[in-house]
């Protein structure tokens, strides 16, 4: 800008000195021809310069503006997908606790319910050991009663027993059975007696003399009856124990398959809870690089259209003044041949005064064409330049120049400090 700012300051000056020239009107007239052709040429080659600019321009604008729109769908669409995200993460992590506590639950009482099947296992067991005795010891009885009624040493004291109590005691003394059996059959009688035969104690509460008599009549007959009442209690213990047993497995088997599935459930939602939370990482970091992509095509679509517009208004500007410099130029040409009269044909045959005048004419119209250029070429830089201060030099330039013309002096001697003072700020 400096180089064009000083080899401009000494080629603005015209040379004012030689006026000696062979056809000054001509050489006027020339360089007003020459002028208008370059403005007019410039004026092309902007037109050109504002067609590709205004092509780009919509290009631009159009592509900018395709990107805004998708970016604001995709912005939409990750917006929308992470709230649906976030809300079945919830629903997933609710689950999971509901089937973490649920086989909590279901392991809880599958251990209860196998410690008390454990419990009812071990009573049956107990049970079924009494009964067994109690059955075996009965049919050992009964068998040794059978065996001694009918024939032996102590048949006649066995006979005349009066009861199952007394019958024991006989088979007792008589080594048949041992005391321990002997003491277990007779609580035995004892508490089917006391059970059935309620009704056989007195108004004093002092037991009968019968008491201890078999209903039946007969010893054998008791203690058969006794023997099948053991048998019965058996044979219901274990059915009470097998379907204890089926009803342990039933539940059993409910329990596990429902910890199984429940586990089988925990875990595929496990899965897609981890799944979950990774899209939701994606596609946060998604809509950030969207958000940031999107504000990005924004302000270039902001930028692109101040400028475009900016550059549209300087166009339209810039074909206005070349416009009016052309009609200006065009006006000037008008009026030296108006006032010179056809000058631009005299010869050196005109009178030394008369030549003198018209010198001083043609080079005072010299003149103001080389200010006029001075402004233009200082605008022009300011507008390629976008700088301030240059068009602010130019306002003052053509200010000085006018106030200077007018009086009388030398322009371009106080637009030469003005351009100097230019190029000290620019260094």
């Amino acid at each position: 800008m400096k180089t064009f700012l000083f080899g401009f300051a000494a080629l603005s000056l015209p040379s004012l000195s030689s006026a000696a020239e062979v056809n000054p009107v001509n050489k006027v007239v020339q360089l007003l021809t020459d002028l208008e052709a370059k403005i007019k040429a410039e004026g092309v080659e902007a037109h050109r310069v504002h067609e590709e600019f205004t092509v780009w321009c919509k290009t631009q604008s159009s592509d900018l503006t395709f990107a805004v729109k998708t970016g604001q769908k995709e912005k939409a669409d990750l917006e929308a997908n992470l709230v649906q995200l976030g809300a079945s993460s919830e629903s997933l992590q609710t689950k999971i606790d509901d089937l973490a506590g649920s086989a909590a639950t279901s392991e809880a009482d599958l251990k209860a319910a196998a410690a008390i099947r454990a419990k009812e296992h071990a009573d049956f067991e107990t049970s079924q050991k009494e009964l067994l005795d109690v059955i075996d010891t009965l049919g050992r009885a009964i068998a040794i009663i059978e065996k001694e009624m009918k024939g032996g040493a102590s048949m006649m004291q066995l006979k005349s027993a009066g009861s199952v109590i007394e019958a024991l005691t006989v088979m007792v003394q008589a080594s048949s059975i041992n005391s321990a059996d002997a003491t277990k059959l007779t609580a035995l009688v004892q508490n089917s007696q006391n059970s059935d035969d309620a009704d056989d104690i007195d108004a004093a509460g002092a037991p009968a003399a019968t008491v201890y008599k078999s209903h039946s009549g007969s010893i054998v007959e008791t203690l058969e009856d006794l023997k099948a009442k053991a048998e019965s209690q058996l044979t219901e213990a274990r059915q009470t124990e097998a379907t204890a047993s089926h009803n342990f497995q039933m539940l059993q088997q409910s329990l596990e398959d429902e910890m199984k599935f429940n586990a089988q459930d925990l875990e595929a939602s496990k899965k897609s809870l981890a799944e979950t939370k990774g899209e939701l990482t994606t596609d946060t970091a998604d809509l950030k690089m969207t958000e940031d992509a999107l504000a990005e095509d924004t302000a270039a679509l902001e930028d692109t259209t101040q400028d475009c517009q900016a550059k549209a208004a300087d166009f339209e500007a810039s074909a206005k003044s070349r416009s009016e410099e052309l009609e200006a130029l065009a006006k000037a040409r008008t009026v030296i041949s108006e006032k010179t009269g056809g000058a631009e044909s005299f010869s050196y045959g005109l009178t030394q005064t008369s030549f003198l005048q018209l010198s001083r004419s043609v080079l005072s119209l010299r003149g103001g064409l080389a200010k006029f250029e001075a402004v233009r070429k200082i605008r022009e830089l300011a507008k390629s330049e976008h700088s301030l201060e240059l068009a602010q030099l130019a306002s003052r330039v053509a200010s000085a120049m006018h106030a200077e013309t007018s009086n009388g002096d030398d322009p371009f001697a106080k637009v030469k400090g003005l351009i100097s003072d230019m190029i000290s700020r620019l260094e």
